[in-house]
């Protein structure tokens, strides 16, 4: 009878112990899936950021991209032929009948007496 009250105690002894590293082993495992879980949702929370800054980028380029076709259009415009000869036309100009070029050397240089 005593060895079976002997065999009964080492049995509790060794569940216990048992059951103190499962305990300890239940603690870890939730412990990192909380940090994980923690983890993931910081990232989620940067991606969506990322993609609401992607989102207002792409605004801004296609704002940009259309104030430089507008901008291309206006200089074409004011490049034209047309317009060149009638702001000429409006401050009566003339076209010259000759064109003289007058070539100098580096050492001389040309001043405009008002």
């Amino acid at each position: 009878m005593v060895s079976l009250r002997v065999a009964t105690e080492k049995q509790k002894r060794t569940n216990r112990q048992a059951e103190g590293l499962w305990t300890g082993k239940i603690f870890w495992l939730g412990l990192a899936l909380i940090f994980v879980f923690c983890y993931y949702l910081f990232n989620v929370n940067n991606l969506a950021t990322a993609g609401y800054q992607i989102k207002d980028l792409e605004k801004e380029i296609k704002k940009v991209k259309s104030n430089h076709d507008q901008l291309k259009i206006k200089l074409s415009e004011v490049r034209s032929i047309e317009l060149l000869t009638q702001e000429a036309g409006q401050k009566k100009m003339i076209k010259p009948d000759r064109v003289d070029y007058l070539s100098l050397s580096a050492a001389e240089s040309l001043a405009w007496k008002k």
